[in-house]
């Protein structure tokens, strides 16, 4: 039987050919997705967003993988040659793929197979850059095919070096890192030039296992690893640094070698855990009001990317792929931040707030901890706000009376002090609280070290919070801000997202629409019971701190005690319409409900908005718009947003001595009149010098400002400024309920102020505020507030509008004689002010307000 041979091989060669053509399929089908030539040269690696302060220092970042991008010209030459010998050795040599190197894995691979252990795969640097960062990171054969079709398109995307620069800014290296500028950084905390031949040995050794060799947690392992890329290095004759002047520097290996890895934890300072709130403000106000900081264009092609569908099919919104693109698109924020006055005012706040805990005893301990053999690893277990600075978990060993012994994570022991062993025995102030006090055995607490003999302070995280925020008053360039005692704890900022109520520091707006509508600071006002009755509601009656009323008192005596009837007969009188826009013009509220409850401050306001306003107070009457931004760079250093935006005319000519500095033109809105502006700042200086916040009288300085105390005691404010500065106290809980009797803003909140003032300000000389001109100062009795007579006792100098000043000493009317009957015109002018004129013309006495003159 003859063999159809030819039937054969026609039929094997379509069996062949359907093959083929299934494979070829296939492999079509699994690159299809892979991207072109032409996206690969488009492609931008994921960047860090780095925050700076005003003074460049940096203080935050954000990134979904923290990077930062260094061009292959600024790679030092040494750590090219140690990843090089590391991952792939004959790099400049192949097309992309290294098929010795692969055969070789594959033989090691089938030991490591039979042992269940993870197969090497022998990817060249150019495999990695094509795998690790442009796929999905499964290990199967499809991805490595995929991975070496895509390795031969960047070979014939990129040059040898574009490739590198790609693969060293790109690569996972550990502890947050990814490339090696962010790992230089997170390990060493110095710029990659200054990286030394040993530790970028190191780095080199950590692609195959960031976690197993990073050199933080397991020091010994690191060193071995960097120790074996340093023979490595050797065997290729790389052993060798280039100096800034381009000249070559060999290392020997044993000195290589015998070089101490030295890591440092670069975000651990306190500088670092002062600034979470503003760091994470500035991100909020990027992300979530894009139009105040993003060019059109630019927010556009974001919120055209984000309806993109993400991971599992979900379309995202346009704040979560703003957000995305805000942690990968390399920015450079410079902000408005003092360190040194953001440190302030985060100790100060969190002073405030524990002397304020303090005052209502000790609620109780951390937990119980079992005092046997592993009672240390037991009170590492207890979870606790990561940024305490200096305060420790410990564990009370022992109780006799008064002394109690305690025992730190650390094995170290040590002893409370007797205070806070009799203060943790009382009981906590509140009715409801009835929990049994005092320390025993197994308690675990919260300690600070006071000394080396092993004395500890008790603490507590305090559950009252608050914030604190200090700005220029000139720009509202915003240099201090802490929205909490724990960003750790909780990252709700009081400062700006906390709407409270804030009580008697309205009262200034309300006094400033007097001022304008033709009141004087010395304008008597009726200190007496005021009942508002509206039909369908009940009747509102005011009560003021004190319980008294002072009958007719001036208008400053009115602001400075915080009297609240004058304040609401006040309002009454002059409508609560010049009040609303007052609030609303200063930038307080954008709308007042028009009741007379709102005089006193029962409106919502943040304390950054309340702080704001003050600044208006010194600064001419300008309003101010505060700004945490100055400028934002993208990846390629182009001002994407500037916030100050004026053009300077000669600011880049050449300037000589004696000539006059440009001057910028000033666009803020004038909101306040300039003299009605001083006149509530020289009154607030009297709130500080004789009324409810005499406790900033100790600073002996030019200052102002003004106390805040809601309803129940619920909230506690203190705001106020200097010639230059402006800062704002609150202080509550975020329920919202009672902080205790008697705790007002001049006991909970004015010593958090006084606390920032006297460090910001300490060796600054001080400065008198800033007059306007129309400002006339007369000496009055500050009682009647007329000129002084034979019985006056207490003179001060007043502040008036020019032609409003008293002229006339008045000895039976108790109120000012305005020339109309009587008196004399011409009276020496030695009853005012040195050096001041009688006013040519008396000025219109103000119409009857039935009981305010």
């Amino acid at each position: 039987m003859t063999i159809p041979w030819k039937q054969i091989l026609i039929g094997a060669g379509a069996v062949f050919a359907v093959i083929l053509l299934s494979v070829a399929g296939f492999l079509a089908w699994l690159v299809h997705d892979l991207p072109s030539e032409k996206r690969l040269a488009a492609y931008e690696p994921p960047i860090t967003t780095r925050v700076h302060a005003g003074d460049g220092a940096l203080i935050g970042e954000f990134a979904e993988e923290n990077r930062v991008f260094v061009p292959y010209s600024d790679i030092p030459e040494h750590v090219v040659n140690a990843f090089l010998s590391a991952e792939d050795r004959n790099f400049f040599e192949h097309g992309g793929l290294d098929l010795m190197a692969f055969a070789r894995a594959q033989i090691t691979n089938v030991g490591r197979a039979i042992n269940g252990r993870r197969l090497h795969g022998a990817s060249t640097i150019t495999q990695q850059v094509a795998g690790n960062m442009l796929l999905n990171r499964d290990y199967s054969v499809t991805r490595k095919v995929k991975e070496a079709v895509m390795a031969m398109r960047v070979e014939k995307t990129f040059s040898k070096e574009k490739i590198l620069e790609l693969y060293l800014n790109q690569i996972e290296l550990g502890d947050r890192s990814f490339g090696v500028a962010a790992a230089a950084l997170n390990y060493f905390n110095k710029p990659l030039a200054e990286v030394t031949l040993a530790e970028a040995a190191l780095l080199a050794g950590l692609p195959k296992g960031p976690t197993k060799w990073n050199p933080k947690r397991n020091p010994d392992l690191a060193m071995q690893r960097r120790n074996l890329i340093l023979d490595l290095m050797a065997d290729n004759k790389k052993l060798y640094v280039v100096g800034v002047d381009g000249a070559r520097v060999d290392i020997p290996l044993d000195k290589a070698k015998a070089e101490p890895i030295r890591t440092v934890n670069r975000f651990s300072g306190s500088e670092f855990a002062a600034v979470g709130y503003f760091t994470e403000e500035i991100r909020r106000l990027v992300t979530q009001k894009p139009d105040n900081f993003l060019p059109d264009d630019l927010i556009a092609e974001l919120k055209s990317e984000s309806r993109k569908r993400g991971p599992g099919g979900r379309r995202r919104t346009e704040e979560e792929g703003i957000n995305d693109w805000f942690n990968t698109a390399g920015l450079s924020i410079r902000s408005t931040l003092d360190t040194r006055l953001q440190l302030i005012a985060r100790r100060s706040l969190r002073a405030g707030l524990e002397d304020y805990d303090r005052r209502h005893g000790y609620r109780g301990t951390l937990g119980k901890v079992s005092l046997g053999t592993s009672w240390q690893e037991a009170l590492r277990g207890i979870k606790v706000p990561a940024d305490l600075d200096q305060w420790e978990k410990a564990v009370v060993l022992g109780v006799a009376k008064s002394r109690v012994e305690i025992g730190l994570a650390s094995g170290a022991k040590g002893q409370l002090r007797a205070q806070d062993v009799e203060w943790a025995g009382k009981t906590y102030k509140r009715p409801e609280d009835t929990k049994k006090r005092g320390l025993a055995e197994g308690d675990a607490v919260l300690v600070q070290a006071l000394d080396k003999k092993g004395q500890y302070a008790l603490k507590q995280l305090p559950v009252a919070n608050g914030a604190l925020v200090a700005l220029d008053p000139h720009t509202g360039r915003v240099f201090a801000m802490v929205g909490g005692y724990s960003f750790a704890q909780s990252s709700f900022n009081r400062a700006t997202q906390a709407r409270r109520q804030p009580g008697s520091t309205f009262k200034p707006f309300v006094y400033a629409a007097a001022l304008d509508k033709g009141f004087t600071p010395a304008s008597l006002i009726l200190d007496a019971p005021v009942i508002d009755c509206q039909p369908g509601a009940p009747c509102y009656q005011p009560q003021n701190y004190t319980k008294d009323f002072y009958g007719f008192a001036t208008m400053r005596l009115g602001l400075e005690q915080s009297r609240n009837a004058m304040t609401v007969r006040l309002a009454q009188e002059i409508g609560l319409e010049p009040v609303r826009d007052m609030a609303r013009n200063l930038g307080v509220v954008e709308e007042m409900p028009l009741f007379l409850s709102a005089a006193l401050g029962s409106i919502e306001a943040t304390p950054l908005a309340v702080t704001a306003a003050y600044a208006s107070f010194v600064n001419g009457g300008k309003r101010i718009e505060p700004g945490f931004v100055d400028r934002i760079q993208d990846r390629r250093g182009r001002s994407i947003y500037r916030r100050d935006l004026r053009e300077c005319s000669g600011c880049t000519e050449s300037w000589n001595a004696g000539a006059r500095a440009p001057r910028l033109p000033d666009d803020r809105k004038q909101a306040l009149d300039p003299v009605t502006a001083f006149q509530i700042g020289y009154m607030l200086e009297g709130a500080v010098t004789r009324g409810t916040g005499k406790i900033i009288a100790a600073l002996n300085r030019p200052l102002a400002g003004k106390t805040g105390t809601t309803d129940d005691y619920r909230s506690a404010w203190f705001v106020g400024f200097s010639p230059d500065l402006v800062v704002g106290v609150y202080v509550g809980f975020d329920d919202n309920h009672t902080l205790g009797d008697r705790e007002t803003g001049g006991r909970a909140a004015a010593p958090v102020f006084k606390d920032f003032m006297g460090s910001a300000l300490a060796n600054q000389p001080p400065r008198p505020f800033r007059t306007p001109s129309g400002v006339k100062f007369v000496s009055i009795d500050a009682r009647t507030g007329q000129l002084p007579g034979p019985d006056s006792r207490d003179v001060i100098s007043e502040a008036f509008r020019f032609g409003s000043e008293p002229s006339v000493f008045d000895p039976a009317g108790g109120i000012w004689n305005y020339g109309v009957t009587g008196g004399d015109e011409d009276q020496p002018s030695a009853i005012l002010a040195p050096g001041e004129a009688v006013a040519e013309k008396p000025p219109a006495k103000p119409a009857d307000l039935g009981g305010v003159y």
